[in-house]
């Protein structure tokens, strides 16, 4: 964890982003915007990481570092020193995806990158006020990061979103596996 530096940079805004990169996910726009906003890198731990990600991160070292697989611990503790956490919209938008829990209980702002149909992520990530969501395109992603950068710069982050644990309790796994236990116990007749 100490060779990452991951939210170090005051210079830098850092963003991480965490998971798979399935087929029904669209990160090349992401990577093509994060190259395009300059002061802006992704760090990003998967297991799998796409040849052509590989390749842009070979071709701009400054913007883009696959991490590569890491344990969870060592993936949540990042999540809490990243500026930004990245999650993209899966193209079914009925279906959010669980990571997204996850960033939920970091105490980081998230940026979602909506697939524009409907998505119920970006719906939470609003409600909420966690985060930005963006379409995910290329213009709209820079604009993003601009308006992220500026508020890193100016020292704004936490008023500009609610990280609040407490607003986000009812996410939380301890929380589901509550709800889940009263309504087997509805169910079981207790």
């Amino acid at each position: 964890l100490d060779h990452v530096d991951i939210g170090m940079r005051p210079d830098l805004l850092d963003m991480l982003y965490t998971g798979s990169f399935y087929s029904f996910r669209r990160p090349v726009e992401l990577v093509r915007a994060v190259v395009a906003a300059g002061s802006a890198r992704l760090s990003i731990a998967t297991s799998r990481a796409p040849r052509w990600l590989r390749e842009a991160a070979e071709a701009h070292p400054e913007s883009i570092q696959v991490l590569g697989f890491l344990p969870h611990e060592t993936v949540v503790a990042l999540q809490r020193r990243a500026d930004v956490l990245v999650n993209i919209a899966n193209d079914d938008e009925a279906h959010i995806p669980g990571k997204l829990y996850e960033y939920l209980g970091s105490g980081r702002p998230i940026l979602h990158l909506d697939a524009g149909k409907g998505d119920e992520a970006a719906d939470l990530v609003r409600e909420l006020r966690r985060g930005l969501v963006r379409l995910n395109e290329e213009g709209q992603i820079v604009d993003a990061l601009d308006t992220l950068k500026a508020l890193k710069s100016s020292g704004r982050m936490a008023e500009a979103f609610d990280l609040d644990p407490a607003t986000v309790e009812d996410y939380s796994w301890q929380s589901i596996g509550r709800q889940l236990a009263r309504q087997l116990n509805v169910l079981a007749g207790r």
